[in-house]
This record gives C-alpha cells, sequence and structure tokens, in this order.
C-alpha cells in the first residue's frame, strides 16, 4: 500500500499539470513583485502629510500595500511564492521607504 502511495504522489509532482502549476506560480511571483515596486513607487511619488496626523499618507499606503501583497501570497499556498514575496515585502521596507 505504501509503494503505491508514493509512487502515485512522485507521478503527481512530475505530471504536466504540476508542471504547469509551478510555473503559473513562478508568473504570479513576478508579477506580484513588480506590483509591489510600482505601487511603493506611487505612494511615495503621492506622499502628503494630512493636518494632524502623525505619519504621512506614504505611511499607510505602503504597509497597505505590503499587506495585501503579502496576504495574496499566502493565499496562494505555495511556501516559496509566500517567501519571495516576504522577501522582496522586506527589501522595500529596508530600502525604499527609508
Amino acid at each position: 500500500q505504501g509503494g503505491k502511495g508514493s509512487a502515485l504522489a512522485a507521478g503527481l509532482r512530475a505530471g504536466p499539470v504540476a508542471v504547469a502549476a509551478r510555473e503559473l506560480h513562478g508568473f504570479y511571483c513576478s508579477l506580484e513583485t513588480f506590483y509591489m515596486d510600482r505601487s511603493v513607487a506611487k505612494a511615495i511619488a503621492i506622499d502628503g502629510a494630512a493636518p494632524g496626523s502623525l505619519v504621512t499618507s506614504m505611511v499607510d499606503d505602503c504597509f497597505y500595500l505590503l499587506l495585501k501583497c503579502s496576504r495574496r501570497a499566502a493565499a496562494s499556498r505555495n511556501a516559496q511564492c509566500l517567501c519571495a514575496v516576504l522577501s522582496h515585502a522586506n527589501q522595500i521596507l529596508a530600502g525604499d521607504i527609508r
């Protein structure tokens, strides 16, 4: 029983559907990182201080965008994709927003 189950699992991982899913996740990660870059750049460009607020609109916009992107990556149920998106969000927070 165990031999058949492991052979079936290995066959599914190497099958055409699994290959197509991996390709789609790769494309998704590329699009998500591009979207994060462009959206954060736009948030920085339209930065403005609201009267009486302690933070600028850029801070709220950037954190909202990065949170939405991270949640979408988590919804993909692909650990590599989630790690790539979270790593890119960390790079944005460490570099662009400073």
